[in-house]
């Protein structure tokens, strides 16, 4: 499988985003501008709380600007020998007979599912529930996660 693809992909979902995101930090910044202030209207809060959706949505912005940084320095060498789960490795599962990729992201940028080579990725960030569950687990060990339905088993089969 080729991990600058799935990479790739995820940039290219990140910079959708990202788009979107900016579209809306301008709508709110208009929204803002156009509402009434303390002078016009004293218990209207609207153009403080658009302001504050506005800096939010800057904010994601920059987020994401960082994370495709430190997506663009993902090395893909495809050695996996001795290597443990970590930022930017490809893992693939087995649960319950059934074969599961996985892409371990920042912070930020994981929830992203995708195709690559007919091969559903789910990507993973490394400080969710289970990013930290496979977090330095190598190739051969399984994996225990306690979740609301009960405990998720799965065995790790190779790391990218």
């Amino acid at each position: 499988m080729d991990k600058q693809k799935i990479i790739d992909l995820l940039l290219t979902k990140l910079r959708e985003v990202r788009t979107a995101t900016i579209k809306s930090y301008e709508g709110y910044k208009k929204a803002s501008a156009e509402a009434p202030g303390a002078m016009q209207s004293h218990s209207d809060t609207s153009k403080f709380q658009i302001g504050i959706l506005a800096d939010s949505a800057m904010q994601r912005v920059q987020n994401i600007d960082q994370l495709i940084a430190v997506l663009r320095q993902i090395k893909t060498s495809q050695n996996s020998e001795n290597k443990s789960i970590q930022v930017g490795t490809l893992v693939q599962t087995e649960e319950n007979g059934k074969m599961i990729y996985f892409f371990i992201t920042p912070e930020g940028a994981g929830g992203q599912k995708f195709e690559s080579d007919d091969i559903r990725i789910q990507t993973i960030s490394i400080n969710s529930l289970m990013g930290k569950a496979m977090f330095s687990k190598k190739a051969g060990q399984e994996v225990e996660i306690q979740v609301p339905a009960g405990i998720k088993r799965f065995k790790i089969l190779s790391i990218q």
